[in-house]
C-alpha cells in the first residue's frame, strides 16, 4: 500500500466519526467529499498521481458499502422513536381543528381590512388624478386667456398701424394737391406766402417713425403669440 499523502494523517484525525474506519485508507481522505467546492474530476486527477485507478475504484466502492451500513445503523437507532411517533401525536388533529376556526376568522377580518384599505387607496388615487386634471385644465385656461389677450393686443396694434397708414396717405395726398395747385415759387415769395412743404415733410417723417415703432411692437406681440401657441400644443 502506498504511503499517505502529506497532511492526510492530520485530516484523518479531525474527520467525523462516520469517516473514521480502519477499512478506509488514509490517502482517500473521505472528508474531502463534503467540501463545498468538491470536484470529482480534480479529486481523481489528484489521487491517480500516486494510486492506480483500479485501486481508487475499489476503495471507493468499499467506502460506499461502508456508508450504506452506517446509514442503516443510524435509521435503526431512531426507529423505535419513529414507530412511537404516532402515539405521541394523539389528539394533535383535534388541536389543529380547534385552531382552524379562529385562524379562519382572523383571515376573514384581515381580508376585510385589506379591502377597506384598498378602497381608500383607490379613492385617494382618483382624487389625486382629478386634482392633476384640474390643475392641467386651469393651466390651459390661463394659457388661453394669455393667447386671447395677446391676440387682442395684436389686433389693436394693427388697427393703429392702419390708421397711421391712412393718415400718412392723407398727408401725402394733401401735399400733392398743394404742390399742383400752388402758385409759382417766385410769385409766392413776392406775395409773402409761407410754403407748407417743410412742415408737411416733417410731419411725414414723424409719422413714418411712429409707424416703424408700431410695427416693432406688432412683431414682438406676434412672436409672443406664437410662443404661447407652441406652448399650448405641447401641453395638448
Amino acid at each position: 500500500m502506498m504511503s499517505a499523502a502529506p497532511g492526510a494523517q492530520d485530516d484523518q484525525s479531525r474527520a467525523p466519526v462516520l469517516h473514521r474506519t480502519s477499512t478506509v485508507p488514509v490517502w482517500l481522505a473521505p472528508e474531502r467529499f463534503e467540501a463545498a467546492d468538491f470536484n470529482p474530476d480534480i479529486c481523481v486527477a489528484d489521487l491517480r498521481r500516486y494510486v492506480p485507478l483500479p485501486t481508487v475504484k475499489a476503495e471507493l466502492q468499499a467506502y460506499l458499502v461502508h456508508l450504506k451500513n452506517k446509514l442503516v445503523e443510524a435509521i435503526n437507532e431512531d426507529y423505535s422513536d419513529y414507530v412511537g411517533l404516532s402515539s405521541k401525536l394523539t389528539g394533535l388533529v383535534g388541536a389543529v381543528l380547534r385552531m382552524r376556526q379562529p385562524l379562519l376568522e382572523i383571515q376573514a377580518k384581515l381580508s376585510e381590512v385589506q379591502d377597506a384599505i384598498q378602497a381608500d387607496l383607490n379613492a385617494l388615487q382618483q382624487g389625486l388624478q382629478r386634482r392633476q386634471d384640474t390643475a392641467a385644465a386651469r393651466a390651459t385656461l390661463e394659457l388661453m386667456q394669455e393667447v386671447a389677450a395677446s391676440t387682442g393686443k395684436v389686433e389693436k396694434l394693427l388697427q393703429e398701424v392702419e390708421q397711421q397708414a391712412q393718415q400718412y396717405q392723407q398727408s401725402s395726398n394733401q401735399q400733392q394737391q398743394q404742390q399742383h395747385g400752388a402758385q409759382p415759387l417766385a410769385q409766392q415769395q413776392q406775395n409773402g406766402i409761407e410754403l407748407p412743404g417743410a412742415d408737411i415733410n416733417s410731419r411725414s417723417d414723424g409719422g413714418l417713425d411712429n409707424r416703424c415703432r408700431m410695427l416693432e411692437r406688432v412683431a414682438g406681440e406676434a412672436a409672443r403669440l406664437m410662443y404661447l401657441v407652441d406652448k399650448g400644443q405641447v401641453r395638448l
